[in-house]
């Protein structure tokens, strides 16, 4: 499971990151302005428009909690490692337990080397 927390850490980083990147994104198209023909320019808020409000304040609020998002992105990594692995393991158990019942197994034939009572 140790294994998995770098990368888990990694995923955990970057989903904070683009988080913020979104959210940042979003903030800045509170106020677009656009040049009209004649000389003239107009200021639109995209995020109105797209009715995207709801959407931005769910990425501030997740943004205000990036430590948060970091464990628990992380911890799910961690977990879906390692059941993962869990799985993977017994898929592999599986197939060979599979192979060696299709093969006819192996048998042993042990000799004594040593009689009873010789030193």
């Amino acid at each position: 499971m140790l294994v998995a927390l770098l990368p888990g850490l990694a995923v955990g980083v970057l989903t904070g990151s683009l988080i913020h990147g979104a959210r940042s994104t979003l903030e800045s198209w509170r106020s677009v302005r656009l040049p009209l023909p004649v000389g003239l320019s107009a200021n639109v808020d995209v995020v109105e428009l797209l009715r995207l409000g709801p959407q931005l304040t769910a990425l501030r609020a997740w943004d205000a909690s990036a430590w948060l998002i970091l464990a628990a992105v992380t911890l799910a990594s961690l977990v879906a490692g390692a059941l993962l692995g869990a799985a993977v393991s017994l898929a592999i158990v599986l197939l060979l337990n599979l192979s060696a019942r299709a093969g006819g197994g192996m048998v042993l034939e042990l000799e004594e080397t040593n009689p009873t009572g010789a030193p």
